[in-house]
């Protein structure tokens, strides 16, 4: 509400009492009253119109967005947790992944180079993983190497397992996971994905790099 309404209403007001002053000076004039009320209406506008000058003088309050800074300091921090956890060896740091099959009798070196696509066959020289061939299951074939069976499937679940033995021995059975320490000292992640009528096993292999690799 601006100032000049304001100043109208106060004009108003003493209008109204002028208005009554001069009529008192006549007795029983009419003007006195007109006087009378044009001084209560002057007096109820200059009220008014003071309180809502009052409320727009006060400041607008304003609202202030702040915007977030990206939390990369934080991921960071959780990936070098992660890895230093896992011994220095990165979830990603994938060595050697593929296939391979293994007939009874036969052999697989999970250390094998990327490069070798038969995982060391034929031969048993490196293997870590031999599939028997008078019994139902896969077992160590070089010292130093250790198995353990697995019921996860994410990308440290090698690192985190416990019970690894050189004596262990994984059932063929399409489906089963288990975890390899090679003789080289990498981790292995072993599926079977399937199994033959003559025993042959089909395995899907991911070793993962040592931090020298």
């Amino acid at each position: 509400m601006s100032s000049a309404l304001l100043v109208a209403a106060i004009v108003i007001f003493l209008l109204g009492l002028l208005i009554a002053a001069i009529g008192r000076s006549v007795d029983n004039d009419p003007s006195s009253w007109a006087g009378a009320v044009i001084g209560m209406v002057g007096v109820g506008a200059t009220v008014y119109f003071g309180i809502q000058a009052h409320n727009d003088s006060k400041p607008t309050a304003t609202t202030v967005t702040t915007e977030a800074a990206p939390a990369t300091a934080g991921t960071a921090a959780t990936t070098q947790a992660t890895e230093a956890a896992n011994g220095g060896i990165s979830p990603s740091a994938v060595y050697h992944e593929g296939s391979v099959v293994v007939p009874p009798g036969q052999f697989a070196n999970l250390d094998a180079p990327p490069d070798d696509r038969q995982w060391g066959q034929p031969g048993g020289v490196g293997a870590e993983l031999s599939n028997a061939t008078a019994y139902n299951y896969l077992y160590v074939y070089t010292g130093g190497a250790s198995l353990v069976q697995v019921d996860g499937d994410s990308s440290t679940v090698c690192q985190d397992a416990s019970g690894y033995s050189g004596q262990a021995h994984i059932t063929r059975k399409k489906g089963r996971i288990f975890c390899a320490i090679t003789d080289e000292g990498r981790y292995s992640f072993v599926r079977i994905a399937g199994v033959r009528s003559d025993g042959t096993v089909e395995l899907d292999v991911r070793t993962y790099a040592k931090p020298d690799d």
